[in-house]
């Protein structure tokens, strides 16, 4: 058997490795979700909507001495970071449906 110049391997294991390599890509492909750009405008205000809650409740959090208002803003941050959690899982959620019923498919 002939030697590959540039590996070093035989070439019937040179031809395994393409062969392989191929075999990865096309099934590496059948397993991809395409998002729209409507879900990905959704997700990305999501999460930057959580974080900025998340952060601004932790700041106030670490306050000494918060007003009443004060206090109901962080009510308020809270319940938004946590409902924000939430709906991050329940987007995730349903693209990992759609690739579940992707996979069903093949």
């Amino acid at each position: 058997m002939k030697r590959h110049s540039q590996t070093g391997l035989q070439t019937s294991d040179c031809h395994d490795l393409e062969v392989t390599i191929k075999q990865i890509k096309i099934m590496s492909g059948k397993n991809q979700v395409k998002t729209n750009r409507a879900f990905k405008l959704v997700f990305s205000a999501t999460i930057t909507i959580t974080v900025l809650s998340g952060g601004t409740s932790i700041w106030l959090a670490s306050q000494d001495n918060l007003t009443q208002p004060q206090q109901r803003i962080l009510e308020n941050y809270i319940a938004t970071w946590q409902t924000g959690c939430g709906a991050i899982f329940g987007l995730l959620g349903s693209k990992a449906t759609d690739l579940l019923e992707s996979k069903e498919d093949n």
